[in-house]
């Protein structure tokens, strides 16, 4: 089974050692437990090379145990990072889902985070700018992504490395906000280049918690028997009791675990024009 997870090109060609292995960046902002090698090929295959190349869409073809997945560049992570956090800025804001419980929390150390409901310590993995730091990591995976080897971007390597000498403790969401113990970060950018998939968002959402940034969003799948999935975030969260999202349920339109709870679309362009009317728009980063 092969599937795509974005549609556009989101920053240029990056090279990965091939048959490296490699972990991705889940829709709830996990490291994914399945690991995943970069395209292998045997080294007497006429396509084989010591490197492959994100395609012009920004897509790396990942082999999994029983799949082969194209994965966006962006959401490839190293083999290494597994038990770590993913950090994931949202609003401007730092946010981290714990491993172990699943709650998420904000961030402002630049090494770990410490769970404030299972009290698990987590390293953090930047896969952005550090603010404590100024530094932007520009090739996120180690052992799997080699750039063009130049002196400059041995010196790139060298500078994301640099760490704040004092790191405060993570503050927690204010008071006043949803409980955070039940909450799950969603990747919207994910969402967004799913294969046949757009993502319109309405933001300033009135709610009763004036420090809360609440969107709602429709996924609409736009292949055949078109269909919306409606859901809200709190600061780039899932509700406090909202369920996961059912993204590979809705994909495939299998209602198999119960009742859908997506919508189906009799007319796509009618349909875009009534959210378009109601504020939502395409999702841009």
């Amino acid at each position: 089974m092969t599937t795509d997870t974005t549609k556009t090109n989101f920053g240029g060609r990056k090279s990965f050692k091939r048959g490296s292995k490699v972990r991705i960046l889940t829709v709830d902002g996990k490291v994914s437990k399945n690991v995943y090698r970069v395209d292998p090929l045997e080294e007497d295959d006429p396509d084989y090379s010591e490197y492959v190349k994100s395609d012009r869409k920004g897509l790396v073809r990942l082999q999994g145990q029983n799949e082969t997945i194209n994965v966006l560049f962006r959401r490839i992570l190293p083999n290494s990072v597994d038990g770590q956090a993913p950090v994931i800025d949202s609003g401007g804001k730092h946010f981290t889902v714990c491993p172990d419980c699943g709650a998420v929390l904000e961030v402002s150390a630049a090494n770990q985070v410490d769970c404030s409901n299972c009290s698990k310590i987590s390293q953090l993995y930047w896969l952005g700018v550090k603010p404590m730091t100024q530094t932007n990591p520009e090739t996120p995976i180690a052992e799997a992504t080699q750039e063009v080897p130049t002196t400059q971007a041995a010196t790139s390597t060298t500078t994301t490395v640099v760490e704040t000498p004092t790191a405060s403790k993570p503050t927690e969401f204010k008071a006043k906000r949803p409980a955070q113990t039940e909450r799950k970060a969603v990747c919207l950018e994910t969402l967004a280049n799913l294969e046949n998939c757009e993502l319109w968002t309405k933001s300033d959402v009135k709610f009763d918690h004036v420090n809360v940034d609440v969107k709602s969003h429709a996924l609409i799948f736009t292949g055949d028997n078109p269909r919306k999935y409606c859901f809200n975030t709190y600061d780039g969260s899932l509700g406090k009791k909202a369920k996961d999202l059912m993204i590979t349920e809705f994909l495939a339109n299998d209602s198999s675990a119960g009742a859908k709870i997506w919508h189906p679309i009799k007319d796509l362009a009618k349909n875009k024009e009534d959210l378009n009317k109601k504020g939502y728009k395409p999702y841009s980063k």
